[in-house]
C-alpha cells in the first residue's frame, strides 16, 4: 500500500473517532456529562495540537537535516525528547494553575476528566515526539501506523463502552478511552523504530555530540516560535465552545449541543489538507521562479474552490444540522438554523486561512503567520466575552477570529506581492537603462 493512501486512511480514522466519541457520549450520557466530555474533546485538541505539533515539526526538521548531513540521528532524538519533557512539564504547571477554572466550568466539576486531560497531554508529548522522528526519516508507513493506532485506539474502546453500558455509561470510561489513544499511537511508532535511530550511512567522522546538540539554544528558540504559532491557531479553532460551556453551566444540554454543533460544522475542514498538499509545491515553485502572476492565479483558484465548497457545506449543514445533531449526536437541545449557518461561515474563513498560510510560507513571509493568528485570537477573546447571549457571543467569536486572521494574511500577502513586483519593475528599468547606455556608447 502506498504511504499516501495509508496516511489518508489514518487521518480519516482519527477524524472519524472524534465524531464517534461525541456521538456515543451524546446518546449515552447525561446532559452534564455530555457537556463535560465535549469540553474535554476541545481541551485535549487545544493542548495536544496547540503545544506538541510544534515539537513534531521541529523534531522532523532536525531529523531530516541530520540525515541529509550524514550525522547521527540519536543525538537529535535525545534532544527532542528533552524538549518534549520540558513542554510537558510547562503544560502541567499551566493546567494545574487553571484547574480550578477548568473543573468548575467546562468540565462540570469532574476531576476525573481533568485527570484524563493530563493523561492526554502526557501521551501527546510522547506521540508527537515519535511522529517527528518518523516524519524526518520519511518513514511514512510508520507515521500512518501511528494515525491508525490513534483512530482505532479511540474508536473501538468508545464503542465497546457504549455497547457494554448502554445509556448511562460512566464519563470516566469514555474520557480514558479518548485520552489514552495517542499512547497506543506512541507504542506503534516505537515499534516501527525498534531497530534504533542510527543510520548505516552516517559520516564516520561524526561525533557523539553533533552540531544539533551544540545548537540546542537556537533550536529551543525555533521550537518556542512553532509552539506559539500552533497554540494561537488552536485557540482560534477551539476557544468559542469552551467559553460558551463555561458561561452555560446552568444549561448543560445547550452547552453540549453547541459543542457538538461546533464540531459538525467543521466537517469541510477535513477536506482542506489534500488541497494544501497539492497547492504548496506549486506555490513554492511559482515564488522561486518569480512567477507571481501564476501564484496569484493559483491562490485565486484555490480560494474560489474553498469558498464554493465551504458555502455549499454550510448551506447543507445549516438546513440539515438540527436533525443530524438530534439523530446522530443525541443532543437534548435544539439549535437554530441561523446559528449553524453563522458557525459554518467561520469554517469558510478558516479554510481560506488554510490556503493563505502556505502562500505566505512560499513567499518566505513566515512571521506574518503567527501575527495573523495572534490578532485573530485577540479579537476572538474579546467577542466571546461580550455581555450578550453566550451562544451569540461564541458564534461572533467563531466568525470574527477567523475573519481577522484572513484579513491580516491577505493584507500581508498583497503587500508582499506589491513589494516584490516593485523590486522587479525597478530592476527591469535599471537593466533597460544600462543596456541603452551601452548601446549609445557603441554608436559613439
Amino acid at each position: 500500500m502506498r504511504a499516501s493512501v495509508g496516511m489518508a486512511a489514518g487521518l480519516l480514522l482519527v477524524g472519524l473517532s472524534g465524531y464517534v466519541f461525541l456521538a456515543v457520549t451524546g446518546h449515552s450520557s447525561t446532559p452534564s456529562d455530555a457537556a463535560a466530555l465535549s469540553s474535554l474533546y476541545f481541551l485535549a485538541g487545544l493542548v495536544t495540537l496547540g503545544v506538541f505539533v510544534g515539537l513534531e515539526q521541529e523534531t522532523s526538521r532536525a531529523t531530516s537535516r541530520a540525515i541529509a548531513e550524514r550525522r547521527a540521528v540519536a543525538p537529535v532524538a535525545r534532544r527532542a525528547r528533552r524538549h518534549a519533557a520540558c513542554l510537558f512539564a510547562v503544560t502541567l504547571v499551566v493546567l494545574a494553575a487553571l484547574s480550578p477554572v477548568l473543573v468548575s466550568g467546562p468540565l462540570r466539576g469532574r476531576w476525573d476528566l481533568f485527570g484524563a486531560l493530563v493523561l492526554a497531554a502526557g501521551v501527546g508529548s510522547a506521540c508527537y515526539w515519535v511522529r517527528g522522528i518518523l516524519g524526518g526519516r520519511q518513514e511514512f508507513h510508520g507515521y500512518a501506523a501511528t494515525l491508525a493506532a490513534e483512530g482505532l485506539g479511540r474508536l473501538v474502546p468508545c464503542v465497546a463502552v457504549f455497547v457494554a453500558t448502554g445509556r448511562g455509561g460512566p464519563a470516566w470510561a469514555y474520557a480514558l478511552a479518548f485520552a489514552a489513544a495517542q499512547g497506543l499511537a506512541t507504542v506503534a511508532g516505537l515499534w516501527w523504530l525498534r531497530e534504533g535511530f542510527e543510520d548505516g550511512e552516517r559520516d564516520p567522522l561524526d561525533t557523539e555530540i553533533s552540531s544539533f546538540e551544540s545548537g540546542e539554544r537556537s533550536a529551543a528558540g525555533g521550537l518556542a516560535l512553532l509552539v506559539a504559532g500552533s497554540l494561537l491557531t488552536q485557540l482560534v479553532a477551539n476557544l468559542p465552545p469552551l467559553v460558551a460551556s463555561t458561561r452555560l453551566t446552568d444549561s448543560d444540554a445547550v452547552a453540549a449541543a453547541f459543542g457538538q454543533a461546533f464540531v459538525l460544522v467543521r466537517i469541510p475542514l477535513l477536506l482542506i489538507s489534500p488541497i494544501q498538499a497539492m497547492l504548496l509545491p506549486d506555490l513554492t515553485r511559482s515564488a522561486a521562479r518569480g512567477d507571481h502572476a501564476a501564484l496569484r492565479a493559483r491562490v485565486r483558484l484555490a480560494l474560489a474552490a474553498v469558498a464554493a465548497l465551504g458555502v455549499a457545506g454550510t448551506a447543507v449543514l445549516a438546513v440539515a444540522g438540527p436533525w443530524v445533531l438530534r439523530v446522530f449526536f443525541g443532543t437534548k437541545a435544539v439549535l437554530s438554523h441561523e446559528l449553524l449557518a453563522v458557525l459554518g461561515l467561520g469554517t469558510v474563513f478558516l479554510m481560506a486561512a488554510a490556503i493563505l498560510q502556505p502562500t505566505l510560507v512560499a513567499m518566505d513571509r513566515h512571521r506574518l503567520v503567527p501575527t495573523a493568528w495572534g490578532a485573530g485570537a485577540v479579537v476572538l477573546a474579546v467577542l466571546v466575552e461580550l455581555p450578550v447571549d453566550p451562544l451569540h457571543a461564541a458564534a461572533a467569536g467563531g466568525v470574527g477570529g477567523p475573519v481577522t486572521v484572513v484579513v491580516v494574511m491577505a493584507v500581508g500577502l498583497g503587500s508582499a506581492l506589491r513589494r516584490v513586483g516593485g523590486v522587479a519593475a525597478v530592476s527591469g528599468r535599471s537593466s533597460g537603462g544600462a543596456v541603452g547606455h551601452l548601446r549609445r556608447g557603441r554608436v559613439r
